[in-house]
């Protein structure tokens, strides 16, 4: 694979992915995280790449509260034009479920339904720009009950079979903060009006 993108929906922000990848040109990495939680400081939306690779790390920092709809308008409006512009050979995702509402080791609020979501978006972007090669890679998730239910939903997606059963969805499906809130509208404008990956993109793949 000659052009790779990485996308990375763990809580945390990707720091030792950013680092190995940062003077890579032909790496797109898009990390999705809560802001501020891991590590201090780092992920935020000023990080767009270094010198040799100017617009090859987009970071997404989402506040905490953030749910399903919060996440399905990054991967549309976000992740969807940044890949159809870099035109990557194989998409990789970091596919941690610690984002989740029940999750202790973040304040993120996605259900199992979120991340079925997310991820037939990355199978149908795979499907349409690289002959479908794709890979999910497990990462992080600490809810010993909620976990398992994130990872099936994601599975499920990936095999196209329909979302499983979640008894603890109406838990969090019905929390208004699940819908988009303005004050993260604000991050994905500012991306899409300032990113040198999204600035001419964006507008084209809504």
């Amino acid at each position: 694979a000659g052009r790779v993108m990485i996308v990375d929906w763990d809580v945390h922000y990707g720091n030792g992915i950013a680092t190995a990848f940062a003077d890579d040109p032909s790496t797109l990495y898009v990390s999705v995280h809560q802001a501020g939680l891991f590590p201090p400081g780092a992920g935020t939306v000023l990080e767009t790449g270094r010198v040799n690779s100017p617009g090859t790390e987009i970071n997404v920092p989402l506040p905490p509260g953030s749910g399903d709809g919060a996440y399905s308008a990054v991967l549309e409006r976000i992740v969807v034009p940044a890949a159809h512009r870099f035109r990557p050979d194989i998409i990789i995702v970091a596919a941690g479920v610690d984002a989740s509402g029940h999750d202790p080791m973040g304040r993120m609020m996605l259900s199992s339904l979120g991340f079925y979501r997310m991820t037939r978006m990355i199978v149908q972007l795979a499907d349409e720009l690289c002959e479908g090669r794709l890979v999910l890679v497990h990462e992080g998730g600490y809810s010993a009950w909620y976990q398992p239910l994130c990872i099936l939903a994601t599975a499920n997606a990936l095999a196209d079979q329909p979302r499983p059963y979640d008894p603890f969805l109406p838990s969090l499906q019905h929390l208004p903060g699940q819908d988009l809130q303005a004050h993260q509208e604000k991050i994905i404008q500012h991306l899409e009006r300032r990113h040198p990956a999204l600035k001419y993109a964006g507008r084209n793949h809504r």
